[in-house]
Formats: structure tokens, C-alpha cells, sequence
């Protein structure tokens, strides 16, 4: 008999073939905003990618430095794929660096990687991911992957929904890593020698900025970033950051 055929569940996705599922998916969502905007905290800018669905290259801002994210590895729509990606997790309120660094590890996931991932729906998604964690990937590349699923449950594609977002999050798993293996370890802390050097160089700094002989702008700002990372505990990106607003300066009472 003639007629429509009947509506598949959104559960089960449409089979298509391999070579289309990525265009299928790219042809259903929005098109790319002829210009990207994000702000880079470090210099207070707020910066642009200009035509971003032809650009073959993002060249982003990211704390004083210039960082590319290379999309020549990959196809077309695959690419494009990528950058959604890009821009959902953008409004998604992370921060441009931690975004760029999901998508630079994008080259540890093949197109048939991606194909698989797309296809398999909430039913198969969780055997894509077991076989994937064997390969011993970046964490940042299964966190793309993650961010994938959550792009098409925004879309409402592939069988994805909003309603699924907790079971991205908290039922397939992430690789088993330890946070704190360097803490338990010893390996993040200085040892009692590399600590008195430490002390002793600040010392010899203090003597030196009293005598005749001052040493060079270049030598007092390296010991005043030692300084920072040494009392504060203070990383490098936070230390570049730093405003003289948030610097108290104040100097010790004469004795007597």
C-alpha cells in the first residue's frame, strides 16, 4: 500500500548512510553567526572571528598569546561540525581557552569516530564511548566528545534531548584519572633545599635594592614574580594578571 511510512521513535535514529550522518547533522543545525565573539580576560578585550564557517584557521587571543586551532585536518562539514562545537560551549559561559584546548584535540578523533559517535544515539552511545576510553586519549578529547552529545541534545538531533543532559554528565563516564597523584606523590612540592635557595635569593634581593649597585629592572621583576609564586601561591597566568588596584605596597616602621 502507498502512504507515508510510519514515524520512527526519536529514540532511534534514522539510519542513513555513514557518509551522510555528518551532513545530515550539519544541514539541521543554524548556520554559523557571520562573526564569533568571545572575551579574553587577560588583556580585558573582547575579540572576533570573522566569517567563521570559511575560516580554515581560528587565531584566538588567549592569555598574551596567539593560539591556533586548526581545522585543515579535517573535511568540510566535519570541520563545521567542530566549530558549532566550538560555539556552543562559548554559550555555554567557558572561557575561550578551555574551549580552544577541547577543540585542538579533536585530531585524536577520526571521521569514523565522529560518524560513530553521531549515529549511536542515547541506545548505543555508551559502547561508542567503552571503546574509545580503550584507546587512553586526552581527557580533553572524551570532554569534546561530550560536548558534542550535548550539542545535538540542544538541537534535538540524532535522538538527543535536554532531558538526556544528566546522563551525558554523570552515567558515561570520563577515563579514571587521579587529580592527585602528584600531591600523594610528593612531586608538586619543593623540597627544604630548593626552598632555603629560594629564601636566600629573596634575602640577597632585599640587601641588593638597599645598596648602591641596583639590579636591573628585568632581574627585580623576576624576583617579584618568584616572590608571588613563592608567598602566594600564585600561578603564572596569575601572576600576569595581576593589576596594580589589587597590589598593597607598604613599608616596615623605622625601630624606635
Amino acid at each position: 500500500m502507498g502512504g507515508k511510512p510510519p514515524i520512527q521513535s526519536d529514540l532511534f535514529p534514522v539510519h542513513v548512510p555513514a557518509d551522510d550522518v555528518i551532513d545530515q547533522v550539519v544541514a539541521a543545525l543554524p548556520m554559523l553567526p557571520p562573526v564569533i565573539r568571545y572575551y579574553d580576560d587577560f588583556d580585558d578585550v573582547q575579540h572576533s572571528i570573522r566569517d567563521p564557517a570559511g575560516q580554515v584557521v581560528f587565531e584566538l587571543a588567549i592569555t598574551g598569546r596567539t593560539i591556533r586551532v586548526d581545522f585543515t585536518w579535517f573535511v568540510a562539514n566535519h570541520a563545521l561540525l567542530l566549530k558549532h562545537v566550538f560555539l556552543f560551549l562559548l554559550g555555554e559561559d567557558l572561557s575561550v581557552s578551555t574551549a580552544a584546548n577541547y577543540l585542538i584535540a579533536a585530531p585524536h578523533l577520526a571521521l569514523a569516530d565522529i560518524i560513530e559517535i553521531v549515529r549511536a544515539g542515547p541506545i548505543g552511545i555508551a559502547t561508542v564511548l567503552a571503546r574509545l576510553r580503550v584507546r587512553e586519549m586526552p581527557l580533553s578529547a572524551y570532554i569534546l566528545v561530550k560536548a558534542l552529545l550535548r550539542l545535538l541534545c540542544r538541537h534535538r538531533l540524532r535522538g538527543w534531548a535536554d532531558t538526556y543532559d544528566t546522563y551525558i554528565a554523570t552515567t558515561l563516564p570520563l577515563p579514571a584519572r587521579d587529580a592527585y597523584a602528584g600531591v600523594r606523590s610528593g612531586d608538586v612540592f619543593l623540597s627544604a633545599d630548593e626552598e632555603a635557595a629560594i629564601v636566600r635569593y629573596l634575602d640577597e634581593m632585599v640587601v641588593a635594592l638597599e645598596s648602591t649597585t641596583v639590579p636591573s629592572y628585568e632581574v627585580i621583576c623576576d624576583a617579584g614574580m618568584l616572590l608571588c609564586a613563592y608567598q602566594f601561591a600564585m600561578r603564572p597566568i596569575q601572576i600576569a594578571m595581576l593589576s596594580m588596584r589589587n597590589v598593597r605596597i607598604w613599608q616596615d616602621a623605622p625601630d624606635g
